[in-house]
């Protein structure tokens, strides 16, 4: 995704979110990882959205995840710091989310206490019942009825009443004299009026039942109503709890969702930070290594151009300039040490070196020569004088034999004007065998000289 195609996808969701605010930091970072960006912004909807400082928090620090993984920075408490910086990728959750404590805020930011249950009709209904359970049998007693003595009294006056008229009426047909008829008729009235009252009797009790009845089936009525309000009063509280349960499940769900968006977030969080890890190790090997080739590239330069020196060192001893030469080097300070050095050991080289030179050469060349005549211990001294003859009387020596004398009388007379080792002196000497410009026998012959 090109840098102008990041820049629209991040304007046009600025664009479409003007509520939302975006510090430089946010903005840099959303240029180079506009999918973050509009994820960061997300999570500042939630935030604005949340009345639960809890999940203000949450959100805040999701967000602040991000900038940690994409810019190694934070938006502080709410999002409006940091400077971004392209980022080591670390993992770091800084999400501090205790199941419990959420729970507790989240409880008590609903108002609402929990409903307790008083049951203020139970004295009542216990009462009544009582009253059911312990009430005595109908029974009547004339004694005990009120209105009953009500009667009595008013058919004793009756009576009386009655007796007076009957005993005045009697005692005026007698001419005013008292008789016992006059008595047992004012009697008889009064009797009379009295068992009146005793007909009033089974009325009286059956009203008292009637009574009865109806006292006891008041009882029965109020503890019905009794019972009804104390269920109405029970479901008015069963109603409340049930609300106090929907409200309390509501803030728990809300505590569980935003744990197990915690959760997820934290997954996704921890399989990004692998992801880039992963690459960013790949990176810093793939440096690495680039380096490594790089540094060894530099060294074999180094090394091989640290030989060709040397080499047009050794060679610029032994009087060949053109290395140096081809390495822009002036040669003229060495060839002028070179003709210092040589012209000392020419002063300095005495008969007994050259002497030692010569039978160095001498004895080396003794040990290869195969010659049965040198071997051979009884004729060693026929065998020299034969020789010695044999070399005298072959003065006529061949142009290819004389060109390969001269070339090892070169080599020995540099070697004795430059002072070098034996050791240089036989190589400089296998040399020339080994490329064929002298052969074995004409070295012999050489040496016999």
């Amino acid at each position: 995704m090109t840098n102008k195609t990041n820049k629209k996808k991040v304007t046009d969701y600025m664009a479409s979110n003007p509520d939302l605010y975006f510090s430089d930091a946010d903005i840099k970072m959303g240029l180079d990882n506009p999918d973050v960006f509009e994820q960061i912004g997300e999570y500042k909807k939630k935030y604005n959205n949340s009345n639960l400082t809890v999940s203000k928090e949450g959100y805040n620090n999701a967000a602040n995840n991000l900038r940690k993984i994409y810019g190694n920075y934070s938006g502080d408490s709410d999002g409006s710091g940091g400077t971004y910086k392209s980022p080591e990728p670390t993992y770091d959750n800084n999400y501090k989310f205790n199941k419990d404590d959420y729970y507790d805020d989240l409880i008590n930011s609903y108002t609402g206490k929990k409903p307790a249950y008083t049951n203020t009709y139970e004295d009542t209904i216990d009462g009544l019942l009582s009253d059911i359970l312990n009430k005595k049998d109908f029974s009547y007693d004339i004694n005990d009825d009120s209105l009953y003595q009500q009667y009595r009294d008013q058919y004793v006056r009756e009576g009386r009443a009655a007796m007076n008229d009957s005993l005045g009426a009697a005692q005026a047909s007698s001419g005013g004299y008292g008789s016992t008829y006059a008595q047992a008729a004012a009697q008889q009235s009064y009797d009379n009026q009295l068992s009146k009252l005793n007909d009033k009797v089974p009325q009286l009790e059956e009203l008292a039942y009637s009574k009865y009845r109806d006292n006891y089936n008041d009882l029965f009525n109020q503890l019905s109503s009794a019972q009804s309000l104390q269920n109405d009063e029970y479901n008015r509280y069963l109603n409340a709890l049930n609300q106090y349960n929907t409200d309390r499940n509501y803030y728990t769900g809300a505590a569980e969702t935003a744990q197990n968006e915690q959760d997820n977030y934290n997954n996704y969080l921890l399989n990004l930070y692998g992801t880039q890890l992963g690459q960013y190790n790949t990176d810093r090997n793939y440096d690495l290594g680039k380096q490594q080739y790089e540094d060894n590239k530099k060294q074999y330069a180094d090394n091989k151009a640290q030989q060709k020196f040397e080499n047009a060192i050794t060679e610029a001893q032994y009087g060949d300039y053109s290395g140096l030469t081809s390495l822009g080097i002036d040669p003229s300070y060495i060839k002028a040490l070179n003709d210092l050095q040589l012209n000392s050991n020419k002063l300095n080289l005495t008969a007994a070196q050259a002497s030692y030179n010569k039978q160095y050469i001498n004895t080396k060349s003794t040990a290869k020569k195969n010659n049965t005549e040198n071997i051979s211990n009884t004729n060693s001294n026929t065998n020299t004088n034969s020789n010695t003859e044999n070399i005298n009387s072959n003065n006529n020596v061949s142009s290819a034999d004389q060109k390969a004398f001269d070339k090892l009388d070169l080599v020995y007379g540099n070697a004795q004007k430059r002072g070098v080792m034996q050791s240089d002196l036989e190589t400089a000497i296998n040399q020339l065998l080994k490329s064929g410009q002298i052969t074995d026998e004409q070295y012999d012959k050489w040496l016999k000289q």
